[in-house]
């Protein structure tokens, strides 16, 4: 459902964790690296509790808006698999290292320069990247 989003190169990631107690706690600064091709994505982070995580899925855009000449806006969405996490995190991970993730996705593009926000149930992240 919604179109593949366009092929990016993602630098950097900075999450807020929505619950009071893990703000306090969990890394804020992910250090990112990923990206898109045809709608397929890819990467490497630092999760919330500074361990290595691989995720890899899809991405579509269910919306596209082009504000100006330079600029374009877009939602959608990002599903896949993460591995990196533990039980402190979900009671399933403990039962696989594998483990299900939805993403609501939200950029604003100035020509092949990008923002994102993302929101994935009690986190909201914001990531840079480079469309190509």
């Amino acid at each position: 459902m919604g179109t593949p989003s366009s092929s990016r190169i993602y630098l950097g990631m900075w999450t807020l964790h929505l619950n009071q107690n893990s703000r306090e706690n969990d890394r804020w600064n992910n250090q990112l690296v990923g990206g898109v091709y045809n709608g397929v994505f890819g990467g490497t982070l630092l999760n919330s509790f500074s361990d290595r995580a691989f995720a890899g899925g899809i991405q579509r855009d269910w919306m596209q808006k082009a504000l100006s000449k330079n600029v374009s806006y877009s939602v959608g969405y990002r599903v896949g698999l993460i591995t990196g996490y533990d039980a402190r995190m979900a009671s399933m991970a403990s039962q696989s290292p594998v483990l299900p993730f939805a993403q609501l996705l939200s950029s604003v593009q100035y020509r092949n320069l990008g923002w994102e926000f993302a929101f994935a149930g009690v986190v909201l992240s914001t990531s840079f990247y480079i469309n190509f």
